[in-house]
């Protein structure tokens, strides 16, 4: 059956994306990159996917796009932890439009320049 012949409540969950990307998932699957220290809400604590009772900090999702905040690890560059995060993220929301905000670099343990 061709998606324009479905009507009713298939249709409508047919026709957004956005009701199966799973917030949680995807956190947890960008926050699993070797590349990404943590998820990160942004400077003001807007970076974050809102549910029932509770706030997914470093995931926005609104309809086929998905945007995450993270804070990079030292030694790896932005154009890593991008496709890190791109990949990880894919495999969740097949088809989803990613975007990854690189909010910080952690450092670790390095010692301050000095």
């Amino acid at each position: 059956m061709r998606r324009s012949q479905i009507s009713g409540p298939a249709a409508a969950a047919e026709a957004s994306p956005a009701l199966e990307r799973d917030p949680d998932a995807i956190a947890a699957a960008a926050g699993g990159c070797p590349a990404v220290s943590r998820l990160s809400a942004g400077p003001v604590g807007a970076a974050a996917a809102c549910l029932p009772g509770r706030r997914v900090a470093g995931v926005q999702v609104a309809g086929e796009a998905v945007r995450v905040h993270v804070v990079g690890r030292h030694g790896h560059t932005m154009a890593e932890i991008g496709v890190q995060v791109r990949d990880a993220v894919a495999a969740v929301a097949p088809g989803a439009m990613v975007d990854v905000v690189i909010e910080d670099l952690d450092l670790g343990d390095l010692p301050p320049d000095g």
